[in-house]
C-alpha cells in the first residue's frame, strides 16, 4: 500500500478518534461545557484525566471536604462513615462529575437537574459497594430527593431515623437501583455495563443490551479503514 493511500486513511482515523472523544458534559456549573483533558492542579478522579468532564475546582473541594462545600451534604449524616464506604462515593461523585459520555443518559425530566437515568452498573460492583458499606448509616434511601434542604445545606428529615445500608437496601442491586433515585441500573455484568471507578467502556451506551454492542470499536473501525484503503489499491 502506497503513502498516499495510507496518509488519507490515518488522517480519517485520527478525524474519528477526535469526534468520539469530545463530547457534551451534562450541564452545571461544576462541568465543563465539553469534555477535554485534565490539567496537573486536578486533586481527585485521576482515571479520567485523559478525558473530563469535571473542573479542576470540584476535584479541590471533593479531595478537601468531600461533598460538603460542593453541595452542603455531609455523607457521615448519621455517623462517620468508613474509609472503604467513603471511596465507593468518592468513585461516584467522580463518575458523575467526570464522565463525558453520561451525556448520552441525560434525563431533563427528573427531579433534579443535571441528572442521568438508567445508566447500567455492572452488577459485581454495586454487590461491592453494598459489602463496603453494608455496616455504615444513613436516614435517607434515595439521597437524590430524601434530605431537607435549607440555608444551603442538605440534613435528615425530622421524623427519619438512621438504620444501617443492611437494613435500608438489602442488596447491591436495591443499593444501585434506588441511592441515587433512577440515575444508575443494576446490570449482569456479562452485559454491557460499566463501573464507577473508571470511565464508560466504549461498547457500553443508552442502547445496550446483553445481546450485543451497538458501538464499533477503535479496532474495529481502523480495520474497516485499511480494508477500504487495500481495495482502493
Amino acid at each position: 500500500m502506497t503513502a498516499e493511500v495510507l496518509m488519507p486513511i490515518f488522517g480519517l482515523f485520527v478525524l474519528f478518534i477526535v469526534s468520539i472523544r469530545a463530547e457534551q458534559c451534562l450541564p452545571s456549573s461544576l462541568h465543563k461545557n465539553t469534555s477535554s483533558p485534565a490539567t496537573k492542579d486536578y486533586a481527585e478522579c485521576n482515571a479520567w484525566s485523559k478525558d473530563t468532564c469535571c473542573t479542576a475546582d470540584f476535584t479541590e473541594k471533593l479531595n478537601k471536604t468531600r461533598t460538603r462545600e460542593l453541595y452542603g451534604f455531609h455523607w457521615g449524616h448519621c455517623k462517620n462513615i468508613s474509609k472503604k464506604c467513603e471511596q465507593f462515593l468518592i468513585d461516584e461523585e467522580c463518575f458523575y462529575s467526570c464522565e463525558p459520555r453520561l451525556i448520552r443518559w441525560h434525563h431533563t425530566n427528573a427531579p433534579v437537574n443535571p441528572s442521568v437515568k438508567g445508566v447500567p452498573i455492572c452488577g459485581n460492583y454495586c454487590d461491592d459497594w453494598y459489602e463496603a458499606c453494608k455496616d455504615d448509616e444513613t436516614c435517607v434511601k434515595d439521597w437524590q430527593i430524601g434530605f431537607d434542604y435549607t440555608n444551603t445545606t442538605y440534613t435528615c428529615p425530622k421524623d427519619a431515623t438512621c438504620s444501617t445500608f443492611k437494613q435500608m437496601y438489602g442488596s447491591g442491586k436495591e443499593l444501585c437501583n434506588t441511592m441515587w433515585g433512577q440515575s444508575f441500573l443494576y446490570v449482569d455484568p456479562k452485559c454491557p455495563c460499566s463501573r464507577m471507578d473508571g470511565p464508560i467502556p466504549g461498547n457500553v451506551n443508552e442502547t445496550s443490551t446483553c445481546s450485543a454492542s451497538s458501538r464499533m470499536t477503535l479496532f474495529s473501525a481502523f480495520s474497516l479503514l485499511i480494508l477500504i484503503g487495500i481495495n482502493l489499491c
